[in-house]
């Protein structure tokens, strides 16, 4: 077989990379301690690029918002607002629901009857 190995393949895609982004989120969230003012500088300083330089890309600064926000709730906690932990608890059944309403609106005339379903 000619050209890059399918293993190489498959690891180099973005939605690999952003899982193993997310990887590393999730241990920092086990192991690291930052000040207040840095969780926000990191969070802030993401969200500026992110809007700022759209020619980046969004995977980056994006991480750099998650990993910001994360560690700031897990060292100082936040008050808990319910209609947005509602929202996380049915985040990934929407998710689901929305994915296979996408895929069956791509079916000639069928559009109208997802975009209803959905409401």
């Amino acid at each position: 077989m000619s050209g890059p190995s399918t293993e190489l393949w498959m690891v180099t895609r973005p939605w690999m990379l952003e899982f193993v982004v997310g990887m590393a989120i999730a241990q920092g969230y086990r192991t690291v301690r930052m000040p207040r003012w840095a969780c926000i500088a990191v969070s802030v300083a993401g969200m500026i690029i992110l809007l700022s330089l759209p020619a980046v890309g969004n995977r980056s600064p994006s991480a750099a918002v998650v990993f910001g926000c994360v560690i700031f709730e897990r060292q100082f906690g936040i008050h808990q607002m319910k209609p947005l932990k509602w929202l996380g608890d049915i985040s990934y059944s929407l998710y689901l629901s929305h994915v296979s309403r996408w895929a069956h609106s791509r079916s000639p005339g069928r559009i109208g009857t997802s975009l209803c379903s959905l409401l």
